[in-house]
């Protein structure tokens, strides 16, 4: 619709992106199944039933329509390959050159891809962390789906037990955990923006959070695992302290984060731990 539109409304005109529901608009009964299943709401309205049959139609009207409105895409089928290899590689960095060669299509086009999922909010992408930290930054974003369910269609993960003994078990959680705070942060148009980090001398952080209203700049660890244990948050530790020049630095306070499956909330480990 807005290609079709000659006029720009610059300064006429408001967006406001709705994406799939949030944990807090899913009923409490469906709640179990948001990362399996998903969110978009007609699945959801639906108890989750005939989630594949949903998800089938909607890749196909996707690619047949969508896709061609956006851009003139090519071989459908190469996008398609795209698609399931990036849902293959959640919360991973996206080097556009490894998906070239695995396809067998340029990287210009590569990139090109990744812009029409993010355009049709499929996708989104997170950029490396980079204040004051130079050249030790990897600076491949990561790639991250707004919607899990989708995730575990593509890969054919259709149960939970599936899901909890495969090897996906831990992206899955972490691009869960990344989409609901990203979609939280949307709704309520906060001024956040949000991050990971990784430098070369071994310091990572799944999910930086920085809270650019109140001055607050919060380092996560995300896990897949009911007890908290202190081995989870040592790298965050350590990264939390080398980040002391930073917060002195840019008047920001830093804090630690660390996100799990389990029932225990508070301060532990020097860490603020919290039940998603």
């Amino acid at each position: 619709m807005v290609k079709g539109i000659t006029e720009t409304l610059a300064g006429r005109v408001g967006s406001i992106a709705l994406l799939p529901f949030q944990y807090l608009e899913v009923p409490d009964k469906e709640k179990a199944e948001q990362m399996l299943f998903g969110s978009y709401p007609e699945i959801v309205t639906r108890k989750h039933n005939g989630v594949i049959e949903w998800y089938d139609n909607y890749i196909q009207s996707y690619l047949e329509r969508d896709v061609r409105t956006l851009v003139n895409i090519g071989n459908l089928r190469d996008f398609k390959k795209f698609i399931n290899l990036l849902a293959a590689k959640t919360a991973q960095e996206f080097n556009a050159s490894s998906y070239a060669g695995d396809i067998g299509v340029n990287y210009k086009t590569i990139q090109t891809w990744l812009s029409v999922l993010e355009a049709g909010f499929i996708v989104f992408t997170l950029e490396p962390y980079f204040h004051n930290l130079g050249k030790r930054i990897v600076k491949r974003p990561k790639v991250y789906f707004w919607d899990t369910g989708l995730v575990c269609y593509l890969t054919g993960i259709r149960t939970k037990d599936l899901l909890e003994k495969g090897p996906l078990c831990g992206p899955v959680f972490e691009n869960y955990l990344i989409s609901e705070i990203y979609k939280s942060i949307k709704h309520k148009n906060k001024d956040s923006k949000l991050f990971y980090f990784r430098s070369n001398m071994g310091f990572e952080s799944n999910l930086i959070i920085e809270d650019r209203a109140n001055k607050k700049i919060i380092f996560t660890e995300i896990k897949y695992g009911k007890t908290a244990r202190p081995v989870m948050v040592e790298n965050l530790k350590k990264l939390l302290k080398k980040e002391i020049e930073y917060q002195v630095h840019s008047g920001y306070d830093t804090s630690g984060l660390l996100l799990y499956t389990g029932s225990q909330t508070g301060k532990f480990f020097g860490l603020i731990s919290y039940v998603p």
